[in-house]
C-alpha cells in the first residue's frame, strides 16, 4: 500500500514532467487551490488551466524537496522549484 509520501512523491514526479493531464489526475473532483499572496481560490478547473498555462511558459521543471514531515494521512512539504522560462508567462516574455 502507498504511504503519502509515495503519493507525494509521485505527484512531484508528474509535475517535473509538464503534463498536466498527470497532474490533474492527483487533483480531486472537489479541489479547491488558495495561491500564494492572496490570490482568489481556484476550482479545479480553474487551477488546471492555470497549470496548462504555466507548463506552456516553463520547462525542464525541477523539484526539490527541501523538507518534508508526514504523519498518518497528512503531509507538509517545502519545495524549491527551478525551471526555464520558454514562454510568455503573465506578460513577461521569455
Amino acid at each position: 500500500m502507498d504511504t503519502i509520501r509515495d503519493v507525494f512523491h509521485r505527484y512531484c514526479a508528474s509535475y517535473e514532467s509538464g503534463d498536466g493531464a498527470a497532474v490533474a489526475a492527483f487533483l480531486h473532483p472537489h479541489h479547491i487551490y488558495h495561491p500564494p499572496g492572496g490570490a482568489a481560490a481556484m476550482s479545479r478547473t480553474e487551477r488546471i488551466e492555470d497549470e496548462r498555462f504555466f507548463f506552456s511558459a516553463f520547462s525542464d521543471i525541477k523539484m526539490a524537496i527541501d523538507l518534508e514531515l508526514a504523519e498518518a494521512d497528512r503531509l507538509a512539504a517545502r519545495l524549491i522549484m527551478q525551471c526555464t522560462q520558454t514562454g510568455t508567462y503573465q506578460g513577461i516574455a521569455a
